[in-house]
């Protein structure tokens, strides 16, 4: 009988918003809030036939620690989303691999076809894939599990599908690259570098450090360049001296140097027995472009029995608190950054430190170091933020790992992040078409009309005519007048309108002319005789008008001569001319003009 590899599986499937609000001004409550998630609405584990074995809704719909039945090797879930995603969309998972090499085939609901694979997979860390290959829009996909066993702590799309505005895409995985948007000259980037890993000794052990934070304001791009995204992990807890915290940065290529890294934010060190734990390498300078702090010293372990707080992560533009030192020590308040974790005793329950606080908040948010305290020391907490550590843990982004004294319960350092921020350009523009006007039509002065249609226009609208705008209403859903009085001339007019995306972008439309029929003499041929006209007097010819032989026309002035279809002019003679002055124009309807 062939055996099947087992999988435990704990899912829990978010996409991210078609838009999503600025980081840097929504954050509030917990970290990272993501609007407008989109949901599963029913989980099902299928056997590698695609027969419904059981329903797992329930077990999987939120990340709360209730796993999923046993899933074996070849066999599926099956995900229902409350929104049809896209090939825009993109699926990441958080995986804990238990055997062999395993990967994910992701298809279309009952379909043959690979739309995206997860080609191999790295443990305790994200892995995404975009749903490339997804053809039109897609709502229920079947995630099959092949080579290999492998738990699941998180699956989700956290990178925004971002049409207009201020956009935000977040990065907790390692070594991804991101393509610079259409029309993106410009970006903000955010990095939090992985706390350092907590110390863990038979005696004493330290916290690790805070990991550094970096926002740089305007980092130049070029629309579909393809940045480097190198996200710090957080060290892992150990013996002796403790794992330090990873880099994370932006970069133009994995190589990381002044030249092509764009910012760099440093680990966090990780604990050691005795010694305060610091950061793990330089980060970009902090200079008028770049804000941040670094990340708070971690608690040391030097009583015996004693173990030190973790450091709290750099903030927006504060170092972060140090955790406490080994004994019945609080850890640092910090301006701006993580609080540090509480100090722990050894004396009766094993006492950790308490892990870092979170460091990536809004400037004025300031943290508040973690009290020592029993059965474990609290974790610093941040302004707004509150408690953010979970037991000796690092806060969320950066925070150290607390040390520990008793060989075994220190803890690893929270992994870093890359937060980029940028104007998407706003490419809705109002479009005119169906232009209507009654020109001609008044005689010397009366009420003039100006009709037209407007499509992707946000309400306001107006003509100008000869330099003066005049406000247009909007009296069905796209068509749009204005009516305004004028005298006798001539007038030239364009409709303008902003557009209904976010940026309301300004459109004008093509120019058109605007008469009126002036009562002079001059109009009317009068003969036998030469006819002298008057340009100026924006003369409409409706019918045809008889000149008689030897009769020249002579055309002065500034202006225009209309002739509407059935107008025309017509000569009886062989030997007549028309004389023309440059500054007159001829309007001439099909079926108007004149006759020799």
């Amino acid at each position: 009988m062939k055996n099947k590899t087992l999988i435990i599986l704990l899912i829990i499937l978010l996409i991210a918003p078609a838009a999503q609000a600025s980081f840097f001004s929504d954050i509030a409550g917990e970290f990272l809030q993501f609007l407008g998630i989109i949901k599963i609405t029913k989980a099902n584990h299928l056997d590698s036939d695609r027969n419904l074995v059981s329903d797992i809704y329930e077990e999987v719909k939120a990340l709360d620690g209730i796993w999923s039945e046993a899933i074996s090797d070849g066999e599926y879930v099956r995900i229902t989303f409350e929104k049809k995603l896209t090939s825009s969309n993109d699926i990441t998972v958080y995986p804990r691999i238990v055997s062999g090499n395993p990967k994910i085939e992701i298809y279309e609901a009952g379909e043959e076809e690979i739309i995206a694979e997860f080609v191999s997979l790295d443990s305790n860390q994200y892995n995404k894939v975009y749903l490339t290959n997804l053809v039109g829009e897609q709502d229920t996909f079947d995630l099959k599990i092949m080579e290999g066993s492998v738990e699941f702590d998180h699956i989700i799309d956290p990178e925004p599908v971002c049409v207009a505005g201020t956009c935000t895409v977040t990065f907790t995985s390692t070594n991804l690259s991101w393509g610079v948007p259409a029309g993106v000259t410009t970006i903000t980037g955010l990095a939090v570098g992985g706390g350092g890993g907590g110390c863990r000794s038979t005696s004493a052990g330290g916290g690790g450090a805070g990991g550094d934070l970096r926002i740089k304001t305007s980092i130049g791009v070029t629309p579909g360049q393809s940045l480097v995204i190198m996200v710090g992990t957080g060290g892992a807890a150990a013996a002796t001296s403790a794992r330090s915290g990873g880099y994370s940065s932006i970069s133009n290529n994995s190589v990381i140097n002044a030249t092509t890294t764009l910012l760099l934010a440093a680990g966090g060190g990780g604990g050691t027995e005795a010694a305060n734990a610091t950061n793990n390498g330089t980060s970009t300078p902090l200079n008028g472009g770049v804000t941040g702090g670094t990340g708070g010293e971690g608690g040391n372990g030097a009583s015996n029995s004693d173990c030190g707080g973790g450091g709290g992560a750099g903030g927006w533009y504060g170092r972060g608190g140090a955790g406490g030192n080994s004994g019945d020590n609080n850890g640092a308040d910090s301006t701006g950054g993580g609080g540090g974790g509480g100090g722990g005793s050894g004396t009766g329950s094993a006492v950790c430190g308490g892990g870092g606080g979170v460091g990536i908040v809004a400037a004025g948010n300031n943290g508040t170091g973690g009290a020592y305290g029993a059965p474990a020391a609290s974790p610093g907490t941040n302004g707004s933020l509150g408690n953010n550590g979970v037991g000796s843990a690092g806060g969320l982004y950066g925070g150290g790992g607390g040390g520990d004294d008793n060989n075994a319960g220190a803890q690893a350092g929270a992994n870093g992040a890359v937060v980029i921020t940028y104007l998407q350009p706003d490419s809705i523009y109002p479009t005119f078409s169906g232009y209507w006007d009654n020109n001609a039509t008044l005689v010397d002065s009366g009420i003039a009309l100006f009709n037209a249609t407007i499509e992707n226009a946000n309400g306001t609208a107006w003509i100008t005519i000869n330099g003066v705008n005049y406000t247009a209403t909007n009296f069905t859903t796209n068509r749009y007048n204005v009516s305004v009085t004028l005298t006798g001339g001539t007038y030239t007019y364009n409709w303008s309108a902003y557009g209904n995306g976010t940026q309301h972008n300004l459109n004008l439309s093509r120019s058109a002319g605007y008469y009126t029929v002036n009562t002079s003499s001059s109009c009317a041929y009068s003969g036998p005789g030469n006819w002298a006209l008057n340009c100026a007097d924006n003369c409409v010819f409706s019918s045809t008008t008889t000149i008689a032989n030897y009769d020249n026309v002579t055309i002065t002035g500034i202006g225009a001569l209309n002739f509407s279809s059935g107008g025309k002019w017509s000569f009886t003679g062989s030997n007549q001319y028309v004389t023309i002055a440059s500054g007159c124009t001829l309007n001439v309807e099909p079926g108007g003009g004149w006759n020799y």
